[in-house]
């Protein structure tokens, strides 16, 4: 198929260069090159500027997308800027927040959530220019070892490459995060 590439791994095996976000159900956002295939249409998206990359090789600084089935576990949004039905289970974006990406010191910050004020930084999640009005943070986030990567999410796209996370449209992620809202099941009064 178009957008698919075989990567060899760090065993020599290749796999397909490919990145599946799942979402509740059968609803999955699958990313290609330049496109993500989301609700049977092919739409516009981002993944790092390097393609993708076995997820055992991928390094912090890389510019790579890891090729893997990834797992969300938490939906952040810009109250203002991002719309989200209020069933979705999902947390604002506070002004001092940050997400910890400095591997290089003794940082017991890396991959973790931080304030903007620590003494060891990390990537602003209030940004004027949109690029984390929305952002999905993936299991693989709060899992790798530093080095590894960090900060790899679900976000806006703005341009035609990231630094290595998945990006798409503004509707085709409040459509998939849609997916999340809470049902509410009316119980029956047994009067």
């Amino acid at each position: 198929p178009q957008g698919r590439h075989d990567l060899p791994g760090p065993s020599g095996l290749s796999h397909a260069g490919a990145a599946h976000v799942q979402g509740p159900g059968h609803q999955h956002l699958v990313f290609c090159e330049h496109a993500v295939m989301a609700f049977g249409t092919k739409n516009e998206a981002a993944i790092g500027k390097a393609g993708f990359v076995h997820p055992k090789d991928k390094r912090e600084g890389d510019m790579a997308s890891p090729a893997m089935a990834h797992r969300l576990v938490l939906i952040l949004y810009r109250s203002g800027r991002m719309f989200l039905p209020p069933s979705v289970p999902a947390q604002p974006i506070l002004p001092h927040m940050a997400f910890g990406d400095e591997p290089q010191a003794f940082t017991p910050s890396y991959n973790k959530f931080v304030s903007k004020y620590s003494r060891w930084g990390g990537d602003r999640l209030w940004r004027k220019d949109g690029l984390y009005d929305f952002v999905a943070v993936m299991e693989r986030d709060l899992q790798a070892r530093k080095g590894e990567g960090s900060a790899l999410f679900l976000h806006v796209k703005l341009g035609p490459h990231t630094a290595g996370c998945l990006a798409t449209t503004r509707p085709i992620l409040r459509r998939f995060a849609s997916g999340f809202a809470v049902l509410r099941r009316k119980i029956p009064d047994r009067s």
